[in-house]
């Protein structure tokens, strides 16, 4: 038998609505019994949603849904706003038992005015001084500071009260004034202006000398830079070096020196460990026995300002240096050489020069012919 046409189900799609959003959507027929949402989204949000506690706002009184364990946890607000907000109403009269002045707090518990307050009260209970340079006061509220210096002006609780509703003093009239920016100085026009005029005068804490500063300075204490570097250096001792003789200048708190400089330092070292003896080269040795067999007098390595000679003959005036060959061409000996002999050159000494060829072929002719142009 042939089904008929009326026979037939409709296996088209029908339109149903969102449980969750009410929003239309099309499905097939033989799932219009299982459909219920239009996607997985509203399907998933819908599932948390019967997991979720509903609270009521403390600040707004609106509705906020939130899972078991964050409802646990929640201080009732809605959001970090009415938090704020609701926390800031919460007023609670109470007396610091530092300072004994009434002041209100937003939570209870709270037993001191400001951190200023606890640290002076722990320091009194301690035994230890609560001021280190002698007795500062808070210039708004009178209230003592701890560890005062010339720069502190406001106690820990006066300065948060400053920062947050931006309360500032006029200084040139005293008068206290708000400004959102925190950047003003003077409460007005007129007192910018006497306050940009006046001039103020006082001691240099570094030289003594009197000096004048604007008004508009918190604090002047030097009367250069010059006196508040010197302030800030540490103590200096004078040295004289020990080569060279010129004078410097060490650090007391370090080890003292004796050298101007490292090259002064090895000049020393190797004219008095013996080092200069035991390392002569052999042109060296062979020039100093022509000297001996001649009947020189003459020092050997010797010290001249920061150079050292090889041979000086003092009643001649004459100062004999034995050059290797390889060594003395090249050019930074040859740039080192040229100072140094210009240096011996102003003391008026005269400087005869050996090359490695005159001493291998006849050291005693070539040492001869230094004595004689030094005549």
């Amino acid at each position: 038998m042939i089904p008929t046409n009326n026979s037939k189900k409709s296996r088209g799609p029908i339109t149903l609505s969102c449980l969750r959003c009410g929003k239309e959507f099309s499905v097939e027929t033989s799932r219009k019994n299982t459909a219920k949402f239009c996607s997985i989204s509203c399907g998933g949000l819908a599932r948390g949603d019967k997991s979720k506690v509903t609270l009521i706002c403390k600040k707004c009184g609106t509705g906020f849904r939130l899972s078991p364990a964050q409802a646990k946890n929640s201080k009732g607000y809605c959001g970090k706003a009415c938090g704020y907000a609701g926390r800031r109403d919460k007023v609670i009269n109470t007396t610091c038992i530092s300072c004994e002045r009434d002041f209100v707090a937003h939570k209870e518990g709270v037993k001191y005015c400001s951190t200023n307050c606890w640290s002076f009260h722990q320091r009194r209970l301690a035994g230890i001084p609560s001021v280190k340079n002698g007795t500062g006061r808070c210039i708004r509220c009178d209230h003592p500071l701890i560890g005062a210096s010339d720069r502190k002006r406001y106690c820990a609780g006066c300065r948060y009260i400053i920062r947050r509703k931006h309360e500032l003093k006029c200084r040139t009239c005293g008068k206290e004034f708000r400004d959102p920016e925190n950047k003003k100085k003077y409460c007005s026009v007129p007192c910018a202006a006497i306050g940009a005029t006046k001039r103020l005068t006082k001691s240099c804490e570094q030289c003594g000398a009197p000096f004048t500063y604007g008004a508009s300075r918190e604090i002047a204490r030097f009367c250069s830079k010059r006196c508040d570097g010197n302030s800030r250096r540490v103590a200096l001792s004078a040295r004289e070096c020990k080569w060279c003789g010129s004078e410097f200048f060490v650090n007391l708190k370090r080890q003292p020196g004796s050298f101007f400089s490292r090259k002064c330092c090895g000049h020393f070292v190797r004219c008095h460990s013996g080092w200069s003896q035991n390392k002569r080269s052999s042109l060296e040795i062979a020039t100093a026995k022509a000297l001996t067999q001649l009947g020189i007098s003459y020092q050997e390595q010797v010290p001249i300002g920061p150079w050292i000679v090889d041979f000086l003959i003092l009643d001649r005036n004459l100062i004999i240096e034995s050059d290797g060959g390889y060594w003395h061409s090249q050019p930074r000996a040859v740039a080192k050489d040229n100072s140094k002999f210009a240096y011996l050159k102003k003391l008026q000494y005269t400087v005869i020069r050996l090359s490695e060829k005159e001493i291998k072929k006849d050291v005693l002719g070539a040492v001869k012919t230094a004595l004689a142009a030094s005549l």
